[in-house]
């Protein structure tokens, strides 16, 4: 069969009708169950947790123009994702479901738009594989549910390809449509440039001849070029400096090894960690399983001829790869900044499971094994919701960082307030924006003891903490002179970087 003839049949379906009608159901069901997942983790109103609030607060102490600007703790956001965010909390006010919601909608609908890329690169059980791995795999949920971009990297990558696989079947059509979207969608992701890019070359190199295709090629790739071009330079050039300035070594692992011996070593190793962790995965080679699918998937294609659905898919880790290279964007390492490589991943992967299913030795050793497999993915999606009920927080620092803070604040008078004596830049962030929902209950002083109030004075004390290091153990506030100490609480617990139990506030009752 020809590459052309490959692709044409690509999305039409050679199951029978009834087999197709349940394929499609139990699609539909895990298309549901990956939506209820993420709103039920949006419903249960997790805690901020440091790199959010990281986002979080640089949203809230600044204006739109603001934001393009080099972000305080040394954060790195697209600036569509940081102007969608600021107008909901403009419309909503600043809450944990407010800066949580572009995120969970993002998460929703690239699910819902995966969909449709599966059935055209993956018809039949293929898709449906793929569809439920995607649905409930831990990092796409959590991601959906976080004030981080990686939501909308996931969305806009799903939608590149989506544009890029319809393109490959001859339509000019998803091309004028890349053109005019792109600059949209570059402005909400960073590294969606890479699935971009390769949305429009292999089509554009594919489809050569035609000239139908060709010329909307072209202008895709100028017009995605510029709109990343621009970007970067007004607003990711001084947000990446700013972030490697500080934060530089704690990518060095996921960039290649100067010694070419070890390339391919890093690199088995990177695609067995946590870069492939779908459904679940982990480092050290605990997502071995996934790359085994996802090898088996890259086969199937192969053996099929589908080549520029396979490079379609395979472009996108070699463009990222690429990146690292230079040290400009990290590959692998974690999950989070790879969610522009999900798409690939969930459906080769999907591809490779059902190349497995399909052998006769499966049929023969265990007919039912496909059965058992939906049930596992569908009860892996019931136990990470039960664990989220169990759990609603990411760690216990920060659920009673806000239990404490809250309580705290409910029983200080407006007319004498809480005050908190640190410069914003050592306060841990979660403890900072829980403590500016006080309002007007809470005063910040840039100085090191309270100014005013009337006795006896409420005193949020912190201990020492360097800017983007861990709180000390200092434990001994120094009583400012002509105050006398009435009570002293002390909050200790481990939080954000602290792996250690350590005092992170105290309320300390003062009178003069």
């Amino acid at each position: 069969m020809s590459q052309s003839a490959a692709i044409q049949s690509a999305s039409s379906s050679p199951w029978p009708g009834r087999l197709r009608n349940r394929i499609l159901l139990w699609t539909f069901l895990f298309l549901l169950l990956g939506a209820a997942l993420r709103l039920w983790r949006f419903a249960l109103g997790f805690p901020l947790w440091g790199d959010e609030a990281f986002i979080a607060l640089n949203l809230e102490e600044r204006t739109f123009d603001q934001l393009a600007q080099p972000l305080r703790h040394y954060q790195v956001a697209p600036l569509g994702f940081l102007w969608l965010e600021k107008l909901v909390t403009l419309l909503f006010g600043f809450s944990e479901a407010a800066v949580r919601l572009v995120p969970c909608l993002a998460g929703i609908l690239a699910l819902l738009f995966f969909f449709r890329l599966a059935k055209i690169i993956a018809p039949g059980l293929a898709s449906l594989w793929a569809v439920a791995i995607l649905a409930v795999s831990y990092y796409p949920i959590r991601h959906a549910c976080e004030v981080k971009p990686y939501a909308t990297d996931l969305l806009a990558s799903v939608l590149f390809l989506w544009a890029g696989a319809q393109a490959l079947k001859a339509r000019p059509k998803p091309l004028w449509l890349l053109a005019l979207g792109s600059p949209v969608l570059i402005s909400l992701s960073f590294p969606a440039v890479f699935t971009a890019l390769a949305a429009v070359l292999v089509p554009a190199v594919h489809l050569r001849q035609n000239r139908r295709v060709l010329f909307p090629a072209i202008i895709s790739f100028l017009a995605i070029s510029l709109s990343f071009f621009l970007h970067y330079s007004l607003v990711g050039k001084n947000q990446f400096q700013n972030e490697q300035a500080k934060h530089l070594a704690y990518w060095d692992a996921t960039f290649p090894p100067a010694n070419p011996l070890f390339f391919f070593p890093w690199l088995a190793q990177t695609h067995a960690g946590n870069l492939s962790a779908y459904p679940v995965g982990s480092r050290d080679g605990g997502s071995s399983l996934t790359m085994v699918l996802f090898l088996a998937g890259i086969f199937s294609l192969a053996r099929k001829s589908k080549w520029p659905f396979l490079f379609l898919l395979l472009a996108p880790f070699f463009l990222t790869l690429l990146a690292a290279l230079p040290g400009r964007f990290p590959y692998g390492g974690s999950a989070r900044v790879a969610q522009h490589l999900a798409p690939s991943i969930c459906l080769l992967a999907g591809l490779g499971l059902a190349f497995f299913l399909r052998t006769i030795l499966v049929k023969k050793v265990f007919p039912a094994l496909g059965i058992v497999l939906f049930l596992a993915l569908f009860a892996l999606g019931l136990g990470q919701a039960a664990r989220d009920w169990l759990k609603p927080y990411k760690t216990t620092g920060d659920e009673l960082t806000r239990s404490a803070i809250q309580t705290m604040v409910a029983k200080i008078d407006s007319g004498n307030p809480l005050q908190v004596t640190r410069e914003a830049g050592q306060i841990d962030p979660s403890i900072e924006w829980y403590l500016r929902r006080g309002g007007n209950k809470v005063v910040f002083h840039p100085g090191e003891f309270p100014l005013e109030g009337k006795s006896p004075v409420s005193w949020f004390w912190l201990p020492p903490r360097p800017p983007g290091g861990d709180t000390s153990a200092a434990s001994s506030p120094t009583i400012p002179e002509g105050w006398m100490l009435l009570s002293r609480q002390d909050f200790t617990f481990p939080l954000g970087r602290d792996s250690q139990s350590k005092i992170q506030f105290s309320l300390l009752t003062l009178e003069k």
